[in-house]
């Protein structure tokens, strides 16, 4: 039975503390993007309990309402950019403790499956996140309707902002992932 040096023991250590964060860190990830989506249903809530008749909710508000929620949903997006970079982050950490244990591990534990070990995945950019994907659709649509509703009914125009907001929340995502890249690689 072999023993463990003083580093290793802290390693082991540390891979307890760091697995235990990067599931706490994937946890906000899910429980903000359901705040989010809470935070999306805010149009269907008020398009459900406004009074057409009275006109007190007309659709100029109703369309600030709309931009001010594609505004603020930007903001909550580049959070999620950055909850899900700490998980990344957690998730190389460990990748690495477990790659040094596996390289000086017994010949015969070559055979074993572990979870993976290189150090430099998984990447912070992913622009396929169904998440990122998600509020990125929402944004975008949020944007759309708010100058449909404030009087622009011109097609060419939504698809120029259209093309325009995904563009900036994948623009920004990939400027997030690269700083952080260079931050810890």
């Amino acid at each position: 039975m072999s023993t463990l040096s003083e580093f290793e023991e802290f390693l082991l250590k540390e891979y307890e503390n760091i697995a235990k964060a990067h599931f706490e860190a994937q946890k906000q990830f899910a429980v903000f993007f359901r705040y989010y989506i809470l935070f999306a249903s805010v149009p269907v809530l008020i398009l459900t309990t406004a009074d057409k008749n009275n006109k007190v909710f007309t659709d100029n508000i109703f369309a600030y309402v709309l931009l001010f929620l594609a505004f603020v949903g930007f903001f909550f997006y580049l959070f999620v950019i950055n909850v899900k970079h700490e998980a990344v982050l957690y998730s190389r950490t460990v990748n690495g403790i477990r790659y040094h244990f596996y390289q000086n591990a017994p010949s015969h534990a070559a055979n074993v499956q572990v979870l993976p070990l290189d150090r430099i995945k998984p990447k912070y950019y992913n622009p396929f996140n169904p998440v990122l994907l998600i509020m990125i659709i929402l944004n975008t649509l949020f944007t759309c309707l708010g100058l449909y509703y404030d009087g622009n009914k011109s097609v060419v125009i939504f698809i120029i902002i259209a093309v325009l907001i995904v563009a900036l929340h994948i623009i920004s995502n990939y400027i997030q992932s690269s700083l952080q890249e260079k931050k810890y690689p």
